[in-house]
């Protein structure tokens, strides 16, 4: 007993030291990264382009608008591409001039009209994410029908060397829809192994207690075929995009709120302010977990919140991100910690 008195002290003033809810299962402090802003011209540089997800094809940065119809190319609606080399050349230092990206013409109008059939005319809420499988290209649309929120994946294949993507209208097929929340649906897709994973906006306690990831077949022979669910690490604010799977690589993903969504959302705790961080994510084929390393803060010095919407990994190097229309569109780099 006299032994065992010390050692009692000794573990008494211990547990006075630690910090509040350290036996707690806590989120670890944030790391913070600068955000370098790489200049845009042309009509991609617009707050209309209302960028909503990119994703890499054959060393190009393919950029999503929320609504192509905006931007006419050739006669058609357009997305926006970039080379691998022009983004490389601005940040190395070896060009300075601003980037105007390409336009892609996108032959959406038939799959617009299917969407707006089931929805209702002003149902339509334009493209959330878009991810490639080879030549294979899936995008998420959010739409709003008669009873509340809706989202849909559609398949898309590049053609003439790249200058257009045509979208199979037999393809287009209905996410579930987790939970009814104001504006809220699929923003972030990602493909593996022939099958693309559809992760659900609002991942929050309070918001969604039991979040999925929806899986389907990208080469079903009648569309994406439903293949079920897997569940998904709950995840406070909004799941804006995330990067491609590589196998070994962590998922990283956006993670945004504004102060405003807190008339849709009841984030775990109140962050009173906005939040801009990626998170990161395993993904082995069968299941997803979050990742013991910390948030990734963006360092923001404008006081305006930055809506970030697309991301895409740069090499080795960082993260590619870009915003919609708030506070203007930005695209943006940020170096891996």
């Amino acid at each position: 007993m006299q032994k065992a008195f010390p050692l009692l002290i000794f573990s008494a003033i211990l547990f006075l030291l630690l910090p509040a809810g350290a036996f707690a299962d806590e989120i670890p402090p944030a790391q913070a990264a600068s955000v370098k802003e790489i200049p845009l011209e042309g009509p991609a540089s617009s707050p209309k382009a209302e960028f909503s997800g990119m994703d890499w094809h054959n060393e190009r940065l393919i950029l999503l608008p929320q609504y192509p119809e905006k931007f006419k190319h050739e006669g058609s609606p357009s997305l926006f591409a970039i080379p691998k080399t022009r983004i490389l050349s601005y940040l190395n230092g070896t060009a300075s001039e601003p980037i105007w990206p390409e336009q892609i013409s996108f032959d959406m109008a038939s799959v617009k009209k299917a969407v707006e059939k089931i929805s209702g005319r002003r149902g339509w809420q334009g493209f959330e994410a878009i991810a490639f499988s080879g030549h294979e290209a899936v995008f998420s649309i959010e739409a709003h029908g008669p009873h509340g929120m809706m989202g849909f994946l559609v398949r898309g294949r590049f053609k003439n060397e790249g200058t257009h993507i045509t979208l199979d209208e037999k393809s287009l097929t209905s996410i579930p829809m987790p939970v009814q929340i104001s504006n809220k649906a699929y923003e972030a897709i990602f493909t593996a192994d022939g099958k693309v994973y559809a992760i659900y906006e609002a991942n929050g306690l309070h918001d969604n207690p039991s979040p999925q990831v929806q899986v389907f077949d990208i080469y079903g022979e009648s569309g994406l075929r439903y293949l079920g669910a897997l569940p998904f690490p709950p995840a406070e604010y909004r799941i804006t995009d995330i990067t491609a799977w590589r196998k070994g690589e962590p998922l990283t993903a956006v993670n945004y709120y504004f102060p405003g969504d807190k008339k849709t959302l009841d984030p775990i705790p109140d962050p009173k302010g906005p939040v801009e961080q990626l998170v990161f994510f395993s993904f082995d084929g069968k299941a997803i977990a979050k990742r013991p390393e910390p948030p990734m803060t963006l360092i923001n010095r404008t006081g305006k919140p930055r809506n970030w919407e697309g991301i895409a990994p740069l090499d080795d190097r960082g993260y590619l991100l870009v915003t919609d229309k708030w506070p203007t569109t930005i695209l943006a780099f940020v170096p891996r910690q």
